[in-house]
């Protein structure tokens, strides 16, 4: 009877944490994906950044809130036509590891600095597409952020793409790639020394 019960409770919270990612607005989305990795980076800095401890979460958080499958397409261009679907797949693990490993360093660096999420423009009212603005202050003179939020089918909002004072790192990614198609002529080589 216990065991029901726990199975139970732990099914009614699964069910209450999808409705209300569901019912997150872009912006909303941005500012607890923005609280949450900032809750786990604050547990790291306490644990002495422990980053085999950190690194799990942070990647567990990110792979929720980015769609990494989609991004990865995106960086490939034009060469994803040509790839196999296993190294397109091949291609999406290694740049959601490399990114989580560049991103967690980053992150680490986090000492208080004040974040604001700006509500989504009116003019982008019923959108799928839409870009949320965030400001970062106290670093270097602040960050101006903006995300490329898609709205998914079941609702919820993921990063498509991330820009960082004026830098559009999906198109610095894609020109990496294409780059890197240059000098390997081949996918699988550029996915072995993808991040190195």
């Amino acid at each position: 009877m216990k065991r029901l019960q726990i199975v139970l409770l732990a099914l009614c919270a699964l069910l209450v944490n999808t409705v209300v990612a569901e019912e997150l607005s872009a912006d909303e989305a941005v500012a607890k994906m923005t609280n949450d990795v900032i809750e786990v980076v604050m547990e790291a800095k306490e644990n002495g950044n422990d980053l085999d401890g950190f690194m799990p979460r942070l990647d567990q958080l990110m792979t929720y809130y980015a769609d990494f499958d989609w991004i990865a397409a995106q960086i490939m261009g034009r060469y994803r036509q040509g790839a196999s679907p296993e190294q397109i797949t091949r291609f999406g693990s290694r740049f959601r590891s490399v990114m989580i490993s560049t991103y967690a360093k980053s992150f680490l660096a986090y000492n208080g600095e004040r974040v604001t999420t700006l509500p989504v423009e009116e003019r982008y009212a019923g959108e799928r597409r839409v870009p949320v603005r965030q400001t970062v202050e106290g670093i270097a003179g602040g960050l101006n952020v903006i995300y490329t939020m898609g709205q998914r089918s079941d609702g919820r909002w993921v990063m498509l793409n991330l820009r960082v004072n004026g830098v559009n790192l999906g198109q610095t990614y894609n020109q990496q790639f294409s780059r890197m198609m240059t000098e390997f002529n081949s996918v699988d080589a550029v996915i072995d020394n993808w991040g190195q």
